[in-house]
């Protein structure tokens, strides 16, 4: 609720954030990612992935024992030598350079 008006008369308005939202288009909004810092953006992937939940697993093509097999020998040499891999900042690097002309 906010309230609208001097001390003599008040009015209370209720505010439905979704009714101001919905009043944006699917391209309005598109249109004003754009416009948003790099935190900001992150904050809205976070909110998407929470309503999405587990919705992006594929459960009509469900990996195979071999792919399994491929995740679990990884992790375990993860967990075996975490410092063996290499960072993000590291990776990005390295596939910056090689598309830089």
């Amino acid at each position: 609720m906010r309230a609208i008006g001097d001390a003599q008369s008040i009015t209370l308005i209720e505010v439905s954030l979704p009714a101001i939202i919905s009043l944006m288009s699917k391209v309005e909004i598109l249109e004003e990612l754009v416009k948003l810092t790099h935190a900001e953006r992150n904050e809205i992937r976070l909110r998407l992935a929470e309503l999405d939940g587990d919705s992006w697993l594929d459960d009509k093509e469900p990996l195979t024992n071999a792919e399994k097999a491929i995740l679990e020998a990884r992790l375990a040499a993860y967990e075996k030598d975490p410092e063996a891999g290499s960072s993000w900042a590291e990776v990005e690097a390295r596939i910056r350079a090689r598309l830089s002309p």
